[in-house]
């Protein structure tokens, strides 16, 4: 009460009717490609929340969760993605006055084992890449391997790039939002143009030039 802070909540609502009002929130803050993985979870927490009313679950109730899971031999990461959802829910619920508590908060995430990932070195990226080039896609899969290999750039991002984005005299490649692909960050951002993926990339283009010479180009990816 000294810290004016609710304790009773405002509206009682059902754990059913607050999934949809979050991820409507949500998609106005997050990554279209985010919220929709978020909804695909969310699968699972509306079949065992179902219709309770959100002020009514407890800590015990996620805890009991967490235990069903595991007993399903769900995976630890997995299971603790799902918690990690259930909690942004509860933190909406808090914010709208649809609870005072987040119960989440009180629930550890289970332990995940994580595994090295082994980088190729650079001999074997040229020997991937070589081998690459000898497949039916040839130079198109090539460019395409050197394009995240020297920049990094997530897959949708190089699907959705356009000989718009390419700056071949600053050595940028620009990285816009655009329809279906959002940016994880919504935000522009620019990638430096390696010398070696810029070589590739003029080749590819005078390849493409030569491919619709007199037909007229019918895009610009």
């Amino acid at each position: 009460i000294l810290d004016h802070k609710r304790v009773r909540p405002l509206t009682p609502i059902r754990f059913d009717e607050l999934v949809p009002l979050f991820f409507e929130h949500r998609s106005t803050e997050r990554a279209e490609t985010t919220v929709d993985g978020e909804r695909n979870k969310s699968q699972v927490l509306l079949r065992h929340f179902k219709s309770r009313r959100v002020d009514q679950i407890s800590a015990a109730d996620v805890t009991r969760y967490r235990n069903l899971r595991k007993n399903a031999e769900i995976a630890n990461r997995t299971i603790n993605l799902e918690l990690t959802l259930l909690r942004c829910l509860f933190r909406f619920a808090v914010e709208q006055g649809y609870m005072v508590h987040n119960p989440g908060k009180e629930v550890r995430n289970l332990p995940e084992t994580r595994t090295d990932r082994p980088i190729p070195s650079s001999e074997q990226l040229v020997r991937f890449i070589d081998d690459a080039r000898k497949t039916k896609t040839g130079n198109q899969l090539v460019v395409w391997l050197k394009l995240r290999a020297l920049t990094g750039m997530r897959p949708r991002e190089s699907f959705h790039l356009s000989w718009l984005d390419l700056d071949f005299e600053q050595c940028q490649i620009y990285i816009r939002p655009k329809d279906g692909n959002s940016l994880k960050s919504r935000r522009f951002r620019v990638v430096e143009m390696h010398p070696d993926l810029k070589q590739t990339l003029l080749e590819w283009r005078a390849e493409w030039d030569l491919k619709f010479q007199g037909r007229g180009h019918p895009h610009d990816w």
